[in-house]
């Protein structure tokens, strides 16, 4: 997952619009996707991956490009947000 936001975020640093408004959705989307592998990991050892991982989840709720990449996610996948209609 983590690759595949590497991949979209070489694509939105491109001069071609259609290519880089394409890859902020694939960011906003696999964006979250990383998280909730990450998440998975809980199942091995949750204590020790709660104290490590809690204290990032709480960053990010807070920082504000963070919760864009949310909603935009959220209007991608729940409405059929597409392009610049954000």
């Amino acid at each position: 997952m983590l690759y595949r936001v590497e991949e979209a975020i070489d694509g939105f640093q491109t001069n071609d619009i259609h290519r880089a408004s394409t890859s902020a959705d694939l960011i906003a989307i696999l964006g979250r996707s990383v998280t909730i592998t990450l998440q998975g990991l809980r199942t091995f050892d949750r204590e020790h991956f709660n104290e490590w991982y809690l204290p990032w989840q709480d960053e990010m709720r807070q920082d504000e490009l963070f919760r864009f990449l949310g909603a935009r996610r959220n209007y991608i996948l729940k409405e059929g947000g597409h392009g610049n209609s954000f």
